[in-house]
């Protein structure tokens, strides 16, 4: 083949490219990516609509419906699914195979507003969240106590919160575990009895002052301004102030019916750390990142707050996902030393301790190379691209031995050494051509499978098929180039 014989006869230019290539993929495996599952994107979305005190009959007709028929306009919906339960609904928007994520959210974000004019003016809020296969919590920490009151760690959860999201690479943290705080209004009977008011009196009162309601638009010379009125409490003094009958001095207000005070909801889960009572603090990795650095930072910053902590309240680490990436990593170059020394020992024992040597070179540099084309490709390195890794090392191997043998038997039948490398690797050159294509059609339908499982897994095949192809490279030009120089 002309291929062969130019890398033979141009082996400076050869060895330099190979050199770069091989470069490439130690550059690409120092800062390509790192994380537990694959990070792809996914054309999906979940709107949350929250309509305050109505039954889950109302929300479906009043909310769900026309939020459905809204959304059942766009282009390339897959699947709507609602749940509705007292007082909220949630819409799952999948979207067709290929459909851009980013153009899917804006669609499901913009069909949410139109379906909210045909809701009820008591709808609270209309919430339209991405939907990310990536978004997973990589570090969870836990503030553990055995006296502070969870009012003091919801405090300190929330400023390590803060502390992590300005952490690079961490997209969004969240605090979780504590009972959602609120003010109590504790009514005594017997005083409201005295009075001669009713609980629906209470609450109306309570509640209509607690009110945002629109009041229209004032116009004002060349001005218009929006009206409303200023309903939210700011302070329990405000809520035991609150006239439930009569005005000015002679009113009657909560204060003389009921107990105003702080307090916590029923407690409906308790979150517990090695038998304390605890609240926990999650951090999700930005897309893109290598979780080692990410988690080495996070590490950082929750010793830094550790240290400001009151005595009675330890931080603790609870899961930390880069120590299983760094197992699955470490694993597979536990398997790759084991391989090429195993295949060192056979072809030593077959061919001798040159043939040998020429095999174990062209292993680590065909991943290498593969990895480059992976990180070129936007794939990193997470546990299907490792599996992709393992696969092609039982199968790279083969097309350095076969040429490298081929070598061998033309240098004992009396060849030179630059002839011996021409013409047995161009005996063999299309057969291991052959093979190589073989087994890479073998995986292209994974390659090419269009779901959300094709795109989990799609960097494995890749890994494999980008392996084969540099194994294919490297033993027609590098393997007969080192057999003619050693």
């Amino acid at each position: 083949m002309s291929l062969i014989r130019f890398a033979l006869e141009r082996y400076q230019f050869t060895a330099l490219m190979l050199i770069l290539a091989t470069l490439l993929g130690v550059m690409s495996f120092l800062n390509m990516p790192r994380s537990e599952d694959p990070q792809f994107n996914f054309a999906a979305a979940t709107v949350i609509t929250v309509y305050p005190g109505a039954s889950p009959l109302d929300v479906e007709q009043l909310v769900v419906d026309p939020l459905e028929e809204s959304i059942n306009e766009l282009e390339d919906i897959k699947k709507i699914e609602s749940t509705v339960r007292d007082g909220v609904a949630v819409t799952f928007v999948e979207f067709m195979q290929g459909t851009d994520a980013d153009d899917a959210l804006d669609d499901v974000t913009k069909a949410a507003s139109n379906a909210e004019r045909l809701m009820p003016q008591e709808v609270a809020e209309i919430r339209v969240q991405k939907q990310s296969p990536t978004d997973v919590n990589i570090f969870q920490l836990a503030l553990t106590t055995e006296s502070a009151e969870y009012g003091e760690l919801q405090r300190l959860a929330e400023r390590l919160e803060r502390d992590l999201e300005r952490v690079p690479g961490v997209m969004r943290s969240e605090s979780w575990g504590f009972p959602e705080q609120q003010i109590q209004i504790n009514l005594d009977f017997e005083r409201m009895k005295q009075a001669g008011v009713s609980f629906g009196q209470v609450f109306s009162a309570v509640s209509g002052d607690g009110q945002n309601i629109p009041g229209g638009d004032l116009d004002f010379g060349a001005n218009r301004y929006n009206v409303k009125t200023s309903g939210d409490f700011e302070s329990v003094d405000q809520i035991i102030r609150t006239p439930i009958l009569g005005t000015g001095s002679e009113s009657l207000t909560v204060r003389d019916v009921a107990d105003v005070s702080f307090g916590y909801a029923d407690d409906s889960h308790r979150t517990r750390f090695n038998g304390s009572k605890s609240v926990y603090v999650t951090a999700v990795q930005r897309t893109g990142t290598n979780i080692f650095s990410v988690a080495r930072d996070v590490r950082e910053a929750a010793a830094a707050f550790s240290n400001r902590l009151p005595n009675e309240i330890e931080l603790q680490t609870v899961f930390d996902q880069s120590t299983s990436v760094n197992t699955r990593i470490g694993g597979f170059f536990k398997n790759l030393i084991q391989g090429v020394l195993l295949v060192g020992l056979v072809v030593i024992l077959v061919l001798g301790f040159r043939a040998s040597a020429i095999v174990m070179i062209s292993i680590p540099i065909s991943l290498l190379i593969a990895l480059g084309w992976l990180d070129y490709a936007g794939y990193g390195l997470q546990q299907m691209s490792i599996v992709g890794l393992v696969i092609a090392l039982g199968l790279l191997v083969d097309n350095a031995i076969v040429v490298t043998e081929n070598i061998a038997r033309y240098r004992k039948s009396g060849h030179g050494a630059i002839d011996a490398a021409i013409k047995g690797t161009s005996q063999v050159a299309w057969p291991i051509v052959s093979s190589t294509v073989t087994t890479v059609l073998a995986f292209l339908p994974m390659v090419v499978l269009k779901s959300g499982t094709g795109d989990f897994i799609r960097s494995m095949p890749l890994t494999v098929v980008f392996a084969l192809f540099a194994s294919l490279i490297v033993s027609l030009m590098l393997t007969p180039l080192l057999t003619s120089r050693l």
